[in-house]
């Protein structure tokens, strides 16, 4: 599995014919006048290579999501965590090519305590595989703007 793109955006969803709809697209440095700063935040994905969900059962993928602030410490409670579950749709009605993902990880907002590199960190990988398949990681630089 790869990810062919990855990008921070302000708000974005999937639709059903597998495009991925964005505002805010692929940014990678915010400005406030005051910190902690409150900043909406959605990582946009497309994943490649899945393969076919085994016969028996629908395979999962599960998304890891850390956010580390300019010390490099985690500026969450603890990592997000999410899945999926990969299924096989028929050729005829897919709306992509075969073994190919759009994912959108509405974050909501996110707090950045102050200025400084900021790192959005997914790790990705499949049910029962270890270590992980693909990693991506995004930088935020947060700065201080006047007025």
């Amino acid at each position: 599995m790869e990810i062919a793109y990855a990008y921070l955006a302000r708000w974005a969803e999937t639709n059903p014919d597998n495009t991925v709809a964005s505002l805010g697209g692929d940014y990678d440095i915010v400005r406030g006048t005051g910190y902690p700063l409150t900043v909406p935040a959605t990582i946009v994905m497309k994943l490649t290579g899945i393969g076919e969900p085994d016969e028996s059962r629908n395979t999962a993928i599960r998304f890891v999501l850390d956010i580390t602030d300019p010390d490099g410490n985690s500026i969450l409670p603890a990592p997000l965590a999410a899945e999926m579950r990969s299924i096989h749709i028929p050729d005829q009605v897919a709306a992509t090519r075969r073994g190919t993902a759009r994912v959108v990880m509405g974050l909501g907002f996110v707090l950045l305590p102050r200025p400084g590199e900021y790192l959005f960190r997914v790790t990705i990988s499949k049910e029962g595989e270890t270590p992980p398949e693909a990693i991506t990681t995004l930088p935020l630089r947060a700065e201080v703007t006047r007025g």
